[in-house]
């Protein structure tokens, strides 16, 4: 067992992530509905028009159908015979599907630095490994 660090940290960040996923489709509509909102002038109106709520659903719901797809591409490289099979290439996936979630929706930090430690855990292992 290897790379049980990387997969307890990849499964949980993976699963946190999906889930928070799916919350940031309610809090994201509400966020960006308030950004246009106070954007278009309404800032003293606590009515928000509904052409912003359906402006920020589409904005939360495109946040939230690419990170899932992100989150679950992670659940599947963090398995420990996956990982095993090409630790260099999957390192590099979780890698870079903490970066780039970071980067969609500071919502999801948390379960993106868990996969970003999990795929520097990976990629530090095979750097070890291959010294000795």
């Amino acid at each position: 067992m290897k790379y049980q660090g990387s997969f307890v940290l990849g499964v949980i960040g993976s699963i946190l992530g999906m889930l928070l996923s799916l919350i940031w489709m309610e809090v994201g509509t509400e966020f960006w509905a308030n950004m246009f909102s106070k954007a278009a002038g309404n800032g003293t109106s606590w009515e928000i028009p509904s052409t912003h709520f359906s402006i920020g659903f589409i904005i939360a719901g495109f946040q939230c159908m690419v990170t899932y797809v992100f989150f679950v591409v992670a659940f599947s490289k963090s398995f420990p015979k996956i990982l095993a099979a090409d630790p260099r290439k999957n390192g590099r996936w979780l890698l870079m599907v903490g970066i780039g979630t970071a980067i969609v929706n500071l919502f999801l930090l948390f379960p993106s630095i868990l996969l970003i430690i999990a795929g520097t855990m990976v990629l530090k292992a095979k750097t070890v490994s291959e010294r000795t």
